[in-house]
């Protein structure tokens, strides 16, 4: 497809310069010309006017009698003016006649014809529908991408064939061509008034290798964020490599031993007498989980939920301090859960086949323990509808969780934790839960501006100054995300700047920041009525002085 696209792009681009240059001599063709130099290149011993094909014949026919009374062989001569270009053979019966930059670059042939005329007729839809294409909707882009190219290839056969076949053309139907099949006239009616033979069929195949050429060319536009997470490298579960390490001219040490295999195990580290072995060798029990009650947010629980069939286990996490037991959303919520065994455990908001085909460790981090937690920031429904974001299931959240150890063995079924979110009025200020630099942090000498990310517990629009104002009174705007699905790792929504105006030698560069919920929205807007504050210390330059020793 991509060398279909290069080939196409190239037929443009041939397309485009020829089409000037006919255009530029179309209009000059039609523009009387005033011009010092003989109207023919050729001898015209009589001055014969060239403006008709039998004055072109006379003045051949009369050369040639010169040069015969003369003892000279007989030639053809080519007349050439501003505006025709003809070849008359010696008998002055054959003529070939053409008006044109073509005629005198391409010659006056079968491919002169065709090419010439093919470029004039594509030149002229390649503009109208460049033309469409500049003054369409994005929503058209799939179509006028594709039409240009399959248009200006269709027209450009089509039209080549028309000049070539149709009157006056290389194969047209005049009295020094009846012969020829494909510039006989076609179905029925006056020589002249239909289309010939080689007219219909270069229109056919116009029309063919147009709609080839955007069959090939048409494509749906469509965007998919991928999101890619480097992890550390584990090494293969089980252990039935472990004893390799024991085979080696040094002994094992304890990192080539665990790269064989995440169940080996190093025997009498630190001696001569170092051994890798398979731990549990015979192991095939996998992680039991269980919910972490001192892992989760300060008033919340942990209830059973008894509509889960088995395999699958799991509970639910209520709200203490909500009536109704919903999470609040844009709250940061934490919970966690626990192995009878060291095992890696992963969470996936779809339930997968396996431990393996899920998306994402829990917590972030892919090492074995006993201990996993587990924080998210939950939007709230209303900001989803804003997207044109549905949240299913009266928005309760359910999420997948599975375990594995050393061995390889993992839960066959899910352990699943689910809540629902508060869809109440979103009433509360956004929450600047941290930010990339660090209050009271110095920077270097001379330094007068930095880069830095706030990160907000919900979409906002933020802003910042060097004095304590409201939000509407501070100078500088922020850059914020826009869409529920760019908070980060973290759960949060990050918004850029670069601070400016830093001072040195020790100063206190102060910062505020405040902002504003709900960007995609005009009316009931929450705002931070008390600032963030950050400071920055300036630093001093660095001296190294040098001082010489002299001994005495």
């Amino acid at each position: 497809m991509r060398k279909g696209c290069k080939i196409i792009s190239t037929f443009q681009i041939f397309i485009l310069i020829i089409g000037f240059m006919s255009i530029v001599y179309s209009i000059g063709d039609e523009l009387p010309v005033i011009t010092a130099k003989p109207s023919v290149t050729s001898a015209n011993p009589v001055g014969i006017s060239l403006s008709t094909k039998e004055n072109l014949k006379s003045a051949n026919l009369f050369e040639n009698t010169l040069r015969k009374e003369a003892g000279l062989p007989p030639k053809k001569i080519t007349f050439e003016t501003d505006s025709i270009f003809a070849e008359i053979g010696p008998d002055g019966t054959k003529i070939m006649e053409k008006a044109g930059f073509f005629a005198r670059n391409f010659g006056t042939g079968a491919w002169g014809d065709f090419i010439g005329g093919g470029v004039q007729w594509a030149s002229a839809v390649g503009a109208l529908t460049g033309i469409l294409a500049a003054v369409a909707p994005d929503s058209w882009r799939p179509v006028t991408s594709a039409l240009f190219p399959a248009l200006s290839a269709g027209v450009f056969v089509a039209g080549g064939a028309l000049e070539t076949f149709g009157a006056g053309g290389y194969f047209s139907t005049n009295a020094d061509k009846t012969t020829n099949w494909m510039g006989r006239s076609n179905w029925g009616g006056a020589e002249g008034a239909s289309l010939t033979h080689g007219q219909a069929i270069g229109i056919g195949v116009g029309i063919a290798v147009a709609a080839t050429i955007f069959t090939l060319m048409y494509s749906e536009e469509s965007q998919e964020i991928v999101s890619y997470d480097c992890k550390q490298w584990d090494a293969p579960t089980g252990g039935k490599n472990c004893e390799r390490c024991n085979d080696m001219d040094l002994p094992c040490s304890e990192y080539q031993c665990k790269s064989l295999g995440q169940a080996c195990v190093l025997l009498n580290p630190n001696t001569d007498e170092a051994k890798c072995s398979w731990e549990d060798r015979n192991d095939a029990k996998f992680p039991i989980i269980e919910p972490a009650d001192d892992a989760l947010s300060i008033n919340h629980k942990f209830t059973p939920d008894g509509v889960i069939s088995a395999p699958d286990r799991g509970v639910i996490i209520i709200d203490t301090t909500n009536t109704n037991g919903k999470v609040k959303a844009f709250t940061p919520l934490t919970f966690g859960i626990t192995t009878d065994e060291p095992a890696k455990c992963k969470i996936d908001y779809k339930r997968k086949k396996d431990f393996d085909s899920m998306d994402f460790y829990f917590g972030g981090s892919s090492t074995f323990k006993y201990n996993h937690t587990q924080t998210m920031s939950l939007p709230h429904p209303d900001s989803l509808t804003t997207e044109n974001i549905t949240l299913r299931n009266n928005g309760k959240y359910t999420l997948y969780v599975r375990c594995q150890d050393a061995n390889g063995n993992h839960n066959t079924g899910n352990f699943v934790i689910s809540f629902v979110v508060d869809d109440s009025p979103d009433v509360t200020a956004p929450v600047i839960v941290t930010t990339s630099l660090i209050d009271g942090m110095p920077v270097a000498f001379n330094t007068t501006e930095v880069d830095l990310e706030v990160y907000v517990n919900e979409m906002a629009d933020c802003r910042w100054d060097t004095m304590d104002r409201d939000y509407d009174d501070m100078i500088n705007q922020m850059s914020c995300v826009r869409s529920q699905t760019e908070m980060n790792a973290a759960m949060v929504y990050p918004c850029k700047t670069t601070l400016t105006g830093l001072r040195s030698y020790g100063a206190k560069n102060n910062f505020y920041f405040r902002c504003k919920d709900k960007p995609l929205e005009t009316d009931d807007r929450n705002v931070n009525a008390q600032s963030t504050k950050l400071t920055l210390i300036g630093t001093e330059q660095l001296l190294i002085w040098r001082r010489l020793a002299h001994a005495f």
